[in-house]
C-alpha cells in the first residue's frame, strides 16, 4: 500500500512539474555521459546540473546547485548552498534515490521526510530539471509543506542580457 501511495504521489507531482518544466530555462551545466568511477573502475551513467533554483533570492548565486547521480548506483545527490539569516553561508546536501532512468528523462526521490517527499526531474531532451515537493498526507503534517516545483535556472536566466 506504502508503494502505491508513493507511485500514485510521484505521477501528481511529475504531471505538476511537465508543464513547468515547458517554460524553464536551462541549467548552466547540463550533462550526461557515460563515466568511469572509483578504484575498482566501474562504469556508470552520469548526470550532472549546475544552476540556482528559480525559487531562491537575489541574496543566492547564480551557481550555488550542484547535483550529481549515478545510474548504477541509484543514487543522486542534491548539494544546495543559501545565505541563512545570519549572514553566513550554508551548505546543504540531500540524497535522491533513482526511481526512473531512461534516455528521456531521469526521476529521483526523496522521501526521508515525515511529512514530505521531494521529486527530482532531469528531461534530458528538453535539458530542464525542477523538484517539487508535495505532502505525504501524514496526520500529523497536514498544512505544514506547501505543494511547490522550482526549476533550475542558468546564468543567462539569473543575468538576462540587457534590452537594447
Amino acid at each position: 500500500m506504502r508503494q502505491i501511495l508513493r507511485t500514485v504521489l510521484i505521477l501528481a507531482v511529475i504531471s505538476a512539474s511537465i508543464n513547468i518544466s515547458a517554460l524553464a530555462q536551462t541549467p548552466t551545466i547540463f550533462s550526461v555521459a557515460d563515466v568511469v568511477v572509483g578504484n575498482t573502475k566501474l562504469q556508470t551513467r552520469y548526470f550532472s546540473a549546475v544552476g540556482k533554483w528559480s525559487d531562491t533570492g537575489d541574496d543566492v548565486g547564480p551557481l550555488s546547485v550542484a547535483i550529481r547521480c549515478y545510474k548504477r548506483f541509484g543514487f543522486c545527490s542534491v548539494s544546495t548552498a543559501n545565505l541563512m539569516m545570519t549572514n553566513r553561508a550554508n551548505l546543504s546536501v540531500t540524497d535522491f534515490d533513482v526511481f526512473r532512468w531512461d534516455s528521456r528523462e531521469l526521476i529521483a526521490v526523496d522521501g526521508s521526510n515525515d511529512c514530505k517527499v521531494d521529486t527530482l526531474r532531469a528531461d534530458f531532451v528538453t535539458k530542464k530539471v525542477t523538484l517539487s515537493s508535495s505532502e505525504k498526507g501524514s496526520p500529523g503534517c497536514k498544512g505544514w509543506n506547501k505543494p511547490a516545483t522550482a526549476l533550475l535556472l542558468g546564468t543567462n536566466d539569473v543575468f538576462p542580457k540587457a534590452k537594447k
